[in-house]
């Protein structure tokens, strides 16, 4: 399953600007009409990285990488890290160092020697030619578990109308969405605000811009109508929080 084109959320620990982001890191991005056609740090050091993140642990088999679609930055060795809480990271295959790209568009793939369970994964750039610029995917073995877990109808983004109340982890909150996924989110003792969420496959994204003016948010997958389950994840800080959100009447 390609985790990246599934919908996963992507972070990074700098972009260069907004439009040289990690909304650009997808795979064979390109045609940008202004800024990159691949994530660009922000700074060129060892230390970088840029982070795909799913609700729920996977088994991750494969990466793919690119460098910047009609520039001449790439990455050319990195390192790929793993977590289950975002908080303790495991460096994958005994601290391999990956080669990666030699060109801007010319398609890099390594398959784990030792496949892992994670629900965050991070490539970690060692070496560049001119700039960090990266566009990637990863791909993780799909479960019969999930596949028993998942019923024979789709969610849709209307199917979240209504008030929702939960936990994650520092405390409770709670979500009232109306169509089309926009909503409003309290979070007592924090600074409430609006949220906007997508639907890509069954992984909801969940995009929260708090008055404070942090931007935070979650991935969210549908255990039933009325149980919703996934990762808080922390913008601003890089850290993250398990999550629950249950319907209310």
């Amino acid at each position: 399953v390609p985790a990246v084109l599934s919908g996963a959320h992507l972070s990074s620990s700098s972009d260069w600007d907004a439009s040289h982001g990690v909304s650009r890191a997808r795979l064979n991005y390109a045609g940008a009409r202004e800024g990159s056609n691949a994530w660009c740090a922000g700074a060129n050091q060892v230390g970088e990285w840029i982070q795909i993140s799913v609700p729920s642990p996977q088994k991750w088999i494969a990466i793919e990488t690119q460098g910047r679609h009609g520039c001449p930055q790439w990455v050319t060795s990195y390192l790929v890290k793993y977590s289950l809480d975002g908080c303790e990271w495991k460096i994958a295959d005994g601290g391999k160092v990956f080669e990666a790209n030699q060109d801007c568009d010319m398609l890099s793939r390594h398959e784990f020697e030792t496949p892992f369970e994670a629900k965050c994964v991070r490539i970690q750039p060692l070496s560049w030619n001119s700039h960090i610029s990266l566009r990637c995917e990863l791909y993780y073995q799909k479960t019969s578990q999930l596949s028993q877990k998942s019923d024979s109808s789709s969610p849709d983004l209307n199917s979240l109308v209504g008030r929702w109340t939960g936990n994650w982890g520092s405390g409770p909150l709670q979500f009232e969405i109306s169509e089309n996924g926009v909503g409003k989110v309290e979070i007592p003792g924090h600074s409430s605000g609006t949220c906007r969420i997508t639907l890509n496959q069954r992984v909801f994204t969940v995009t929260i811009s708090r008055r404070d003016g942090l931007t935070q948010g979650c991935v969210l997958t549908m255990e039933n109508p009325n149980s919703l389950i996934g990762t808080y994840v922390h913008f601003n800080c890089t850290s993250f929080s398990n999550m629950y959100l249950q319907r209310q009447d």
